[in-house]
Order: C-alpha cells, then sequence, then structure tokens
C-alpha cells in the first residue's frame, strides 16, 4: 500500500518524476488526496532511455510513457510519446531522406557527435571542420575526397555526416561505388534505365561515393558510369563526399585501364582517367585521414 513517505522517497530517487512535479507545481500537501492516482502511476512508470526501435519499448502502451498533469489539486495520468516514439519516428523521417542508402539500418544512430568523441589526431580534426562546414550546406563549400588506410574511419564518418543531414530535411545517396557499377550493369543493354539510376542519384542535394577504387573498375565502369555521374555532378553543382583506400595519384592509376602493346591506347587510358581526377578535385578537397585500423583495435580489446 502506497504511503506519503514512500510517495516522496519515490519522487526524490526518481529525477524525470520529480521534474515533472516540479513543472506542475504540485504541493506535498497534495500527495494524500491522490494516493490512488500515484499509487497506479508509480506501478506503471518506466523511463525510456535507449535510442531503440519501438518494438523493444517495455512501457504498458509501447510508445507511451506516463506524465502527470495537475488541476487544481487533483493529479491525472497523462500518456505521451516515450524515447522510442520519437527514435522510431526520427528513423522513418531518416530513412525517407535517403534515395539510396548502402549501409545497415543500425547504423542510422551514428552521429556527428559520436564520432567527434574519438579525434585522436589533427587530420581527424581536420576532418571534423569539413563535416561541420558541409553540414551547414555552404555554397563557398566543396565536397571532400577523404582516403587512408583501411579501417581509420572513413566510411563510419560519412555516415555520420550522411545522418546528420538527412535528419536535417536534406535529400542523401549514399552508395559504395562498387554496387553502384554493379546495379549499372545489371541493366546492361538498356540504356535509358542505366540512366535512370545515375539520375535517379543525382536527384539528391548530397552524394556521398564510398570505396572508390577498392575494386578493378573496367572501362564501362569509368566511362558510363563514374564519368557520366561526375560530369552531371560538376553542371549541376552537386555535393559529392568521396572516401577511398588511396590518393588521387594511385587513384589515377587504377582508372587508367591498361592497354599492354599499344602506347597509343595507353595514353589514351590515362587522359580518360584524367578526365575523372580533374572533376573529383573540382568537387571536392583532398584530405587523408591518418589512425589505427579500428577493426584491429576492436579485436585487441576483446
Amino acid at each position: 500500500m502506497l504511503t506519503v513517505k514512500k510517495a516522496i522517497n519515490f519522487f526524490e530517487n526518481n529525477f524525470s518524476v520529480k521534474e515533472n512535479l516540479e513543472k506542475i507545481n504540485f504541493k506535498e500537501k497534495y500527495i494524500e488526496k491522490n494516493l490512488n492516482i500515484l499509487n497506479d502511476f508509480i506501478q506503471y512508470f518506466l523511463v525510456c532511455e535507449k535510442k531503440e526501435p519501438i518494438s523493444k519499448c517495455q512501457q504498458r502502451y509501447p510508445g507511451y510513457t506516463q506524465w502527470l498533469s495537475l488541476e487544481g489539486n487533483q493529479l491525472y495520468i497523462d500518456w505521451v510519446e516515450c524515447a522510442h516514439s520519437i527514435y522510431n519516428k526520427k528513423e522513418l523521417n531518416l530513412k525517407r531522406n535517403y534515395i539510396y542508402r548502402d549501409f545497415h539500418q543500425d547504423f542510422l544512430t551514428i552521429d556527428i557527435k559520436s564520432w567527434a568523441k574519438d579525434t585522436p589526431n589533427t587530420s581527424h580534426k581536420e576532418l571534423n571542420k569539413h563535416m561541420v562546414a558541409f553540414a551547414k550546406n555552404s555554397k563557398n563549400t566543396k565536397g571532400l575526397y577523404l582516403y587512408g588506410n583501411p579501417g581509420v574511419g572513413k566510411t563510419y564518418s560519412s555516415i555520420a555526416l550522411a545522418n546528420k543531414l538527412a535528419e536535417s530535411g536534406h535529400k542523401v545517396a549514399f552508395i559504395n561505388t562498387n554496387h553502384l557499377f554493379k546495379k549499372v550493369k545489371s541493366e546492361f543493354g538498356d540504356q535509358t534505365n542505366q540512366e535512370k539510376i545515375i539520375n535517379k542519384i543525382l536527384r539528391a542535394d548530397f552524394i556521398f561515393l564510398d570505396d572508390i577504387g577498392s575494386n578493378d573498375i573496367s572501362a564501362f565502369d569509368r566511362e558510363e558510369v563514374l564519368f557520366y555521374l561526375l560530369d552531371k555532378a560538376l553542371v549541376l553543382k552537386k555535393k559529392i563526399w568521396f572516401t577511398s583506400n588511396f590518393n588521387l595519384e594511385q587513384l589515377l592509376s587504377i582508372l587508367a585501364t591498361s592497354k599492354k602493346g599499344d602506347q597509343n591506347l595507353q595514353e589514351v587510358e590515362i587522359m580518360r582517367a584524367k578526365r575523372i581526377k580533374d572533376r573529383i578535385m573540382a568537387l571536392a578537397e583532398p584530405l587523408e585521414l591518418l589512425g589505427i585500423n579500428r577493426f584491429n583495435r576492436s579485436l585487441k580489446e576483446q
């Protein structure tokens, strides 16, 4: 049986309830009259704190948590959205703003603040400055060609930025370049559908091309997909953020598909590769991200 003393003790040990009562100007002298209401409230009281899907909500009515209101000296229990419900709406809005999303939905919780906590060196701090500027969508802010060794956080930080932009209401395309090449090739023989895929990406306010150069790039990939996309993006003044394991000179070598035994063809290949490099440089500034491999570090910590 709830008593006045037990009720006061509960308030003192539950900050959110205490704050609720202070906001509605609830007086200690009202407790005895409202013991039945408070007993019901305390019985089902639960705080949702984690950023998790609504399916994990443990409230009496999933998606809603209890809140007290006061009329005169009479308490009433209201049901308001809980943290799970708010997270669920945020997640839905994020998903709607992704034209393409080449990562698992669990990574929708990654944000710039969580990334910025781990800034062990100057290159990370420099990256954070670029991320903030890019998120502000300034007309004078170029994209970034972010390169470095595997596992240093290039994709992770880029997802954090993409989520921030999608959360702010911008349309975002985040796509792995190798997946893009495969997607366009799956429509081989249908140029209209191939162009539709690329034009859909170009409808995004912000484009993230992840892991460029990680796999062999064919002449088709280079000319019909990458050059077509970047050339149009440049004309449309799109904001593009690249990630790669290779600096621009190394990427140039990858893009210049070798034609053994024919010097003239080799020179043509280099020229075509340079066209793409030039467009990347026009769209983005290069930045090398330094650091240890996060995957190796995680294994050592286990």
